[in-house]
C-alpha cells in the first residue's frame, strides 16, 4: 500500500476471542498501559482500531488510531473504579484513545459513536475517563465534548451527539 493511500485503513472492532490482536495494538497504549489485555475485551468491553490487519487477521500491520471502551451504569472517577466494577450499563466509557496520525483520534471517536448508535442503541451517553492532562483536556474540548467532572487523577468529558 502506498504510504499516502489510506483507503485500506478502516475502523475495525476486535473480535472478543482475538487476544493476540488486542496485545498487538494495546502494547502501544500510552494512557492506560496498566489495564490487562484480557480485561479490555471481557464482559462486553471493546477495542477498536483504524488500520490494516495482516493476512491471517492476527496482527495489525498499519494503525492510525485505537480506542478502548467499557460500558458502565455510572461514570467512573478512576481507573480502579472502572476496572473493579463488574456491572455493565448504557454509558460508553472511552477510557483510552491514541493515534499516530493527526486527526485520527477524533475520527475514531466519532466513528465509534456512529457504530454504537447502530449496533448498541441502548447506549445513552458517551463519556471519557481521561488523564488529567492539558493535552487530553484540549483534545476533548476542541472536539465538542463538555467537561463534566474533575476527579483526583482523571477528568470526565461527555460527547452529546
Amino acid at each position: 500500500m502506498d504510504k499516502d493511500d489510506k483507503s485500506d485503513i478502516v475502523m475495525q472492532l476486535i473480535d472478543e476471542k482475538n487476544l493476540t490482536t488486542v496485545e498487538n495494538i494495546c502494547q502501544y497504549d500510552p494512557v492506560r498501559s496498566s489495564i490487562p489485555y484480557e480485561w479490555r475485551i471481557a464482559n462486553g468491553n471493546k477495542v477498536f482500531f483504524k488500520g490494516v490487519k495482516s493476512f491471517d487477521m492476527r496482527y495489525v500491520t498499519e494503525m492510525s488510531a485505537a480506542c478502548c471502551i467499557s460500558f458502565k451504569n455510572a461514570v467512573p472517577k478512576s481507573e480502579m473504579e472502572m476496572v473493579s466494577s463488574i456491572h455493565s450499563g448504557n454509558i460508553a466509557i472511552f477510557y483510552t484513545v491514541w493515534s499516530k496520525r493527526k486527526g485520527a483520534g477524533r475520527e475514531i471517536i466519532f466513528n465509534i459513536v456512529d457504530y454504537l448508535k447502530e449496533h448498541k442503541p441502548n447506549v445513552k451517553r458517551y463519556v471519557t475517563l481521561s488523564p488529567k492532562t492539558e493535552m487530553a483536556k484540549k483534545f476533548h474540548l476542541r472536539n465538542g465534548a463538555e467537561w463534566i467532572g474533575e476527579n483526583e487523577t482523571t477528568n470526565n468529558f461527555e460527547y452529546f451527539v
